[in-house]
């Protein structure tokens, strides 16, 4: 038993002295000795001057308590706070930096009690330029120095709000790692909100969708907000205005709210659904943007409460607002709210930084940077997503209109417009094209007579041989009525248009047996080749016309160029027809039973 108490009062012995000491941020680091452990007190706000006697005169009369680990220095407008240590002698002079680990304290300010004017000999803080500190870091850090005597030194808190962190007492090389760990924060910091930035613009460029601009801007905003969160934009970006220093400690995250609800109402389509929402969205977006104009101008006319009210509100508006689209039957703004969640979390754990219950700003820091780039890459995503779905539907919606459904080929304003531009790279390219017109003889005879099952089975097949015979370059597409037209990229032969003519009958003639008809298929082909002389687009179409029109007359040739002499307009019997009709597919049937192509057409098949 009596063993037990021993080691209980040590322990309780060793966690007092213990928690009197500075914090030490990294375990495995030299650490000074103290003579005298740290203790606190709080007092008026007086000059510093009228101090050091009643330091040295009467010391009972300010009673120092010790700081221990749940010290919370109470400092108010009115009433500051000191604290008090003192560093052991050592035989060669040391150097120690001493780190007050918070961003947004007023003043502090380093006191040495060796002074004769008790002066402070060291100051930081917002109201003092970055470039005025004895260190130039994101924090308040103070060099002290150890001599052969010991030294007691004093550091004097002056601020409107009460500070929970502990001071950090550390060496130079635990504070340049520890500024070394901040700097490649940083670097990822810029680095992967740069890259995200640049995607953004990309892909606003390429899909040219305002959304991505407004991402890009909620981005930039973050980017600034999180800079100057670090003490970057004290430390780097303005580094003698103390003025913007303290101003953008509000203005910044105000822009990002700003952007936040200006993204949120673009990318949520609030105003296609519900007016009342986009406009409430808009509102708290102007409102934001305008508390951080008037805190750039006045910064008093913003308390710090109120600050951390209106991010709570702004969120629940943004969140209340998806939720309610999302009853609306706007999916979409479920996949929203969930990029918003991670950033949601980073922006409770600042203000619970702010309200003391996170007493290290560097987890902090770190866990908010890493939560917001995930929601913002997550939101990215999204919206690439989202972008591809509406961009298939589009595109699918245009075939659907650019198509016919009957053959499936292109209508014939699609063909209109682009047989000037096939004539405008033939003539600039010198490549030569080609233009093909059909018609269907006997076309309405044909339809008039068949159930509507088999007038789609015919159109269906004209336009499966077309779409055979065209190349990925060329168009094939129906005009009216019966009418057919392939407009064939060049360079092309006159008698590989003529090829194609021929495939093109040869492929309906086949066809005769499938639908039970003598002659289903009886078209006439006219043929316009491009030549030296350039044509227009009328030209050709009226050429082409004029050649069908002759040819209605009956020729014996069902394929005809338009620039060769006009066939003569005797009229041939359906006999002779036939007869011709018969000849070709003979010769056809002749030329594919023979041994050379059938090798060709059916390589695995062996020979007979």
């Amino acid at each position: 038993m009596r063993t037990l108490v021993t080691l209980l009062i040590f322990l309780l012995t060793l966690g007092a002295t213990h928690a009197q000491e500075f914090s030490h941020p990294f375990g495995k680091g030299v650490q000074p000795v103290l003579s005298q452990p740290l203790q606190w007190v709080s007092a008026p706000s007086i000059d510093a001057p009228r101090l050091p006697g009643a330091f040295s005169a009467n010391p009972e009369a300010w009673a120092f308590a010790p700081y221990s680990a749940k010290t919370v220095l109470p400092t108010t407008a009115g009433r500051d706070v000191w604290l008090k240590f003192a560093l052991a002698a050592t035989p060669a002079s040391q150097s120690w930096i001493i780190r007050i680990p918070r961003l947004t304290v007023q003043k502090v300010r380093l006191y040495d009690l060796s002074v004769n004017a008790f002066e402070p000999v060291q100051s930081a803080g917002l109201a003092i330029a970055h470039s005025a500190w004895s260190r130039s870091t994101r924090t308040p850090s103070f060099e002290v120095v150890t001599s052969n005597v010991e030294k007691t030194f004093f550091l004097r808190f002056e601020h409107h709000s009460p500070v929970p962190e502990r001071p950090e007492l550390m060496s130079q090389s635990d504070f340049t790692d520890g500024s070394e760990r901040v700097g490649i924060l940083i670097g990822l910091l810029l680095g992967m909100f740069g890259m995200l930035m640049i995607a953004c613009v990309a892909t606003f460029s390429v899909a040219r969708n305002t959304v991505f601009l407004s991402l890009a801007a909620f981005v930039a905003t973050t980017l600034l907000h999180y800079l100057v969160l670090m003490g970057y934009g004290g430390w780097r970006i303005w580094p003698d205005n103390a003025y913007i220093t303290q101003a953008m400690q509000w203005s910044a995250p105000l822009l990002n709210m700003s952007a936040c609800c200006w993204f949120f109402a673009q990318a949520s389509r609030a105003s296609d659904i519900s007016k009342s929402a986009y406009r409430l969205l808009c509102l708290v977006a102007l409102i934001c943007l305008g508390l951080a104009l008037v805190r750039l101008i006045n910064m008093d006319l913003i308390e710090r409460n109120f600050f951390s009210y209106w991010a709570l509100f702004v969120l629940f508006v943004i969140i209340a607002v998806m939720l309610w689209l999302s009853a609306r039957g706007m999916r979409g703004s479920l996949w929203l709210l969930a990029g918003l969640s991670p950033m949601a979390t980073a922006g409770a754990s600042r203000l619970a930084y702010n309200a003391g219950w996170l007493p290290s700003i560097e987890f902090t820091l770190v866990a908010s940077v890493f939560l917001t780039q995930v929601g913002l890459v997550w939101l990215f995503v999204a919206l690439i997503w989202r972008n591809r779905a509406e961009l298939l539907s589009s595109e699918l919606v245009a075939a659907l209109n650019d198509s016919d459904a009957s053959t499936g080929l292109i209508q014939e304003r699609v063909a209109l417009t682009r047989l000037p531009q096939m004539l405008m790279r033939a003539t600039r390219l010198k490549l030569g094209c080609g233009v093909i017109m059909l018609r269907w003889l006997n076309y309405p005879q044909l339809m008039s007579t068949l159930s509507p099952e088999a007038q789609k089975a015919m159109l269906k097949y004209v336009g499966l041989v077309l779409s055979r015979v065209a190349r990925d370059i060329d168009t094939a597409a129906r005009l009216e009525g019966g009418h057919f037209m392939l407009l064939v990229e060049g360079p092309i032969s006159r008698s590989t248009l003529s090829s194609l003519s021929t495939q093109i009958l040869t492929s309906c003639m086949r066809a005769s047996d499938e639908f039970n008809q003598p002659n289903p298929f009886n078209f006439h082909i006219a043929i316009w080749q491009a030549t030296l002389v350039p044509a227009s687009a009328d030209e050709v179409m009226e050429a082409l016309k004029t050649r069908i029109n002759q040819m209605s007359f009956g020729t014996k040739r069902p394929v005809q160029f338009v620039d060769a002499s006009a066939s003569d307009m005797a009229g041939e019997g359906n006999e002779e027809l036939a007869q011709r009709r018969d000849d070709v597919m003979a010769k056809i049937d002749a030329i594919e039973a023979s041994p050379s192509v059938r090798a060709v057409l059916t390589p695995d098949q062996p020979e007979k």
